[in-house]
């Protein structure tokens, strides 16, 4: 480390600085022990330097070589003084507070240690003061610094075993066809038998284990939980044999997970997931060309372009870790001292808001699923709460940019915009999405022409939900990356619903081409929504990994990392001007989470999407369509398994 004074001398030397006061260490290969200063240090070091006082929580010691400037040390012995006293305010706060307990059994140690300081003049006793700082630091770094490898192994042990459970489920629900409800009863039944016994085993095996190093303070209770886990995830890998089938998706996953591999000044998540989601289009694009009809290979190209432009769009927002400059550069936010949108983002705002509801529309329209609930839940419920989301948005940009008179606030209006655009999604939405349409007494029986995209149409209008929550905890320019991730969504939902039909017809032609080419022709027109494959609801994983990588992608181009520094804490205050509880945590979790939260969220849509109302015992039906879950598991289970070692 170097330091330069523009002044005076920082010190009269090194050789008028005791050398006991100083930390050598000798670093490997070096002949001879070198000056060496822990990072912790400079903290107090500048903080006294520039007139500040000691942060209060910091451990750290002030530096000789700053404070010894002369003969007797009087700055030093100063610094040193005010230095050890706030080291042990804070440690006395620390002990009188909830969590005080954890310093029991240390606690003699540190009385001992400062009363040899209080015994003699303080100020005179330069080595005392600087053994119990060093003491301080040493003994709550032992506690707060653990690195427990049992507790380590027993996380280990469980992630790798969850890959091995959602790819069991996963392959189980896709195949299990009449035979599910039995095999749903005897697993229950086998996991939780597993689970009691597993616990029991873990219950048994804690007093033994307390022998070793390794299962040192790992309690009772964790034991018991580690055990059951096992247990249970053993009952379900011997159901079944877990089968790989290669497959493109299935490789991205893999790389996902080998990049974690890497450090993080090496490894940019955020700009590979959009190298990973382009490459989730090659089978699709690919199966276009083989698409038996003009309009389907038209159709799957065209929403393959759609997906891949919001993508590429979205990724133009970005914020950057610590570690990535200066080789990354923000654009989520204007730049300055004050956190603003980009002035484009401002001129695309308000736009946005009315374009995302009439893009919804307009893809429920091709399968003339707009009408009942759509027609009244878009236009009257979820456009204004986009809106409302907007215009808070902006008039807190015009408040932090001070554009309007010191008179003038826009905090009341601010706090009216987000409760009225929360509780009328809630409130409003939520009854409108649950009576309409309404049951009716009659039991007449109609002849079904069509289905219009029955199941889908609904729960995308109960997506939307969430949606706008999510929208207006958001600020302006995670607002249109949330608008390119619904986009993009829809796109995927076409795109998939595309690739299914090429697929049915294609095996229809194969098997009985003159009922595939009359049933072609029965549909009356090219652009209505094929109805080829009404029994076919199964999920696939290829489907599925696309939307658990969009997830992080919107996680990411919404102004979010995996750090500290980047949480928004403006979105706290939408619904009030002071931190109040709950709303603050859930308008936290709904800005930093609510992205993931999104696309998980909109799982069941794949198999929603354009499918044929079934009779409740249509064999296979339930397991085929509830694979996307156990799908959606594996796809992040690996990825999270690999970033864990």
């Amino acid at each position: 480390m170097w330091v330069y004074s523009k002044g005076p001398e920082l010190s009269l030397g090194e050789s008028a600085i005791p050398a006991d006061l100083k930390q050598y260490t000798t670093f490997p290969d070096a002949p001879v022990p070198h000056r060496s200063v822990q990072q912790i240090d400079l903290v107090p070091s500048l903080s006294l330097l520039l007139g500040l006082p000691i942060p209060f929580n910091n451990l750290g010691t002030v530096i000789p070589e700053f404070f010894w400037r002369d003969k007797a040390g009087s700055a030093y012995r100063e610094a040193i003084s005010l230095n050890s006293r706030q080291i042990h305010n804070y440690l006395d706060t620390y002990r009188g507070s909830s969590a005080g307990g954890e310093l029991d059994a240390v606690w003699n140690d540190l009385q001992n240690a400062w009363s040899k300081i209080t015994a003699t003049m303080a100020k005179d006793n330069l080595h005392q003061h600087v053994a119990y700082t060093r003491l301080a630091l040493e003994t709550c770094r032992s506690l707060w610094a653990q690195f427990n490898v049992g507790l380590m192994g027993f996380g280990l042990t469980i992630l790798v075993l969850s890959v091995g459970v959602a790819l069991i489920m996963y392959q189980y629900t896709a195949m299990a066809g009449a035979s599910w409800d039995a095999w749903v009863e005897g697993l229950t039944r086998a996991y939780l038998l597993s689970a009691a016994g597993g616990a029991t085993i873990g219950a048994t095996a804690w007093m033994p284990s307390q022998a070793f190093a390794t299962f040192k303070g790992i309690s009772l209770l964790q034991f018991i939980l580690f055990g059951a886990c096992l247990g249970s995830s053993v009952s379900v890998l011997s159901a079944a044999r877990p089968k790989f089938t290669p497959s493109w998706t299935l490789l991205i996953t893999v790389l996902h997970a080998i990049a974690f591999f890497s450090n993080s000044y090496t490894f940019w998540e955020e700009r590979i997931i959009t190298f990973f989601l382009l490459s989730t289009l090659v089978p699709p694009f690919l199966a276009s060309f083989s698409a038996p009809t003009t309009h389907l290979r038209w159709r799957i190209l065209f929403f393959c372009g759609v997906f891949a432009a919001c993508v590429r769009l979205m990724a133009i927002s970005t914020v950057c870790r610590e570690e990535q400059h200066p080789w990354c550069s923000i654009a989520y936010f204007a730049g300055g001292t004050v956190a603003e949108p980009p002035k484009l983002v401002l001129a695309l705002a308000l736009p946005a808001c009315a374009f995302v509801p009439w893009y919804i529309n307009r893809q429920l329209a091709t399968s003339k699923s707009n009408n009942s609930l759509a027609a009244l839940f878009l236009p009257y419920i979820l456009a204004p709460t986009l809106l409302a989301g907007t215009a808070y948005w902006i008039l807190e940009w015009l408040d932090s940019m001070e554009f309007v008179a010191d008179t003038v606030d826009f905090r009341l209006a601010r706090t009216v915009l987000g409760r009225s655009g929360i509780a009328g999604m809630l409130i409003a939405g939520g009854l409108l999405w649950t009576l309409v349409p309404g049951e009716s007494e009659s039991k007449t029986q109609v002849l079904v022409l069509g289905f219009a995209n029955a199941f889908g149409s609904p729960y995308l209008i109960f997506w939307t939900i969430s949606l706008g929550i999510v929208w207006i905890a958001t600020q302006l320019t995670g607002q249109l990356t949330l608008g390119l991730a619904t986009v993009a969504l829809l796109a995927h939902l076409e795109l998939t619903d595309g690739v299914r039909d090429a697929r049915a017809l294609q095996l229809a032609f194969d098997t009985n081409p003159s009922a595939a080419l009359a049933l072609l022709h029965s549909q009356g027109s090219l652009t209505a929504a094929p109805t080829l494959a009404p029994g076919d609801t199964r999920v696939r994983f290829a489907e599925i990994a696309p939307l658990a990588l969009l997830a992080l992608h919107a996680f990411y181009t919404t102004g979010h990392q995996a750090t500290i520094p980047s949480i928004q804490w403006k979105a706290v205050f939408v619904l009030s001007p002071r931190v109040s509880y709950p709303l603050a945590p859930a308008l936290f979790a709904a800005n930093t989470f609510g992205p993931v939260f999104l696309l998980a969220l909109a799982v069941p849509l794949l198999a929603l999407w354009n499918v044929p109302p079934l009779t409740p015992d249509t064999p296979g039906s339930a397991p085929s369509a509830l694979s996307g879950a156990p799908a959606l598991m594996l796809a992040r289970s690996v990825p999270r398994g690999s970033a864990a070692t």
